[in-house]
């Protein structure tokens, strides 16, 4: 087909508007032919993009973890256990779920009927914004479903011994120098959830943290445990 468009675009003279005819029906049938691939290319250009910024995440979210594990005085922000950003505590969860079954029941690992697989789920509202939602360089869809935003918490039993601790979105931010990962899809927006950890000694379970990028959490999804 490509070398029939080519003879008769070489007509420079007598092309009859029959030929031309023709040139346009080609051209538009290769535009056709060419569309899905283009489109299937560019999602999995913009999948492999978003993995690849959930990886920096990742890798920031275990640098966090590991020198917040450190002994007490160790470094200028050692707490002597490990926790990620928004954790007041180790064992003080993020989101709204209280084990990786719950987490793996939402994202379709166990054949659910209803997978959250898309940006308007209702059940973004048990995951957080890693850099909030307000923020303008990295800010949730207009017509998106109401992620939750991590603020201060009260707490008791602070690592701190303040009142109130640790604002994921700040501690995120720290951690990339003001600068927030952006997802490449347009309904997309980057968000977590922490299992808490648990026990003490070496019966101690560390934290779990889920990452997901809202346009499709059910696919495009980081997993890490200490």
């Amino acid at each position: 087909m490509k070398q029939q468009v080519r003879q008769i675009l070489r007509k420079t003279r007598g092309a009859s508007l029959a030929e031309f005819a023709v040139v346009v029906a080609l051209m538009a049938a290769l535009a056709a032919s060419a569309a899905p691939k283009f489109s299937a290319m560019t999602e999995g250009t913009k999948d492999k993009k978003s993995e690849e910024e959930m990886d920096k995440l990742l890798k920031a979210a275990r640098g966090f973890y590991n020198e917040k594990s450190q002994p007490i005085g160790e470094t200028a922000i050692s707490e002597g256990r490990g926790r990620f950003p928004g954790q007041e505590k180790f064992n003080i969860g993020v989101g709204g779920y209280a084990t990786e079954f719950e987490v793996f029941q939402v994202i379709g690992g166990f054949d659910i009927e209803d997978p959250f697989n898309h940006y308007q789920s209702a059940e973004a509202e048990n995951w957080v914004s890693v850099f909030g939602i307000d923020n303008p360089d990295a800010p949730i869809p207009p017509d998106a479903a109401a992620v939750s935003d991590d603020i201060a918490a009260g707490c008791v039993s602070c690592h701190s011994g303040e009142e109130t601790c640790c604002t994921g979105a700040v501690e995120w931010l720290d951690l990339f120098g003001a600068n927030p990962v952006r997802s490449p899809y347009q309904d997309g927006h980057y968000m977590y959830v922490v299992i808490p950890g648990s026990g003490t000694g070496s019966q101690a379970t560390a934290p779990r943290l889920f990452l997901a990028d809202l346009e499709n959490p059910a696919e495009i999804m980081q997993f890490f445990m200490p």
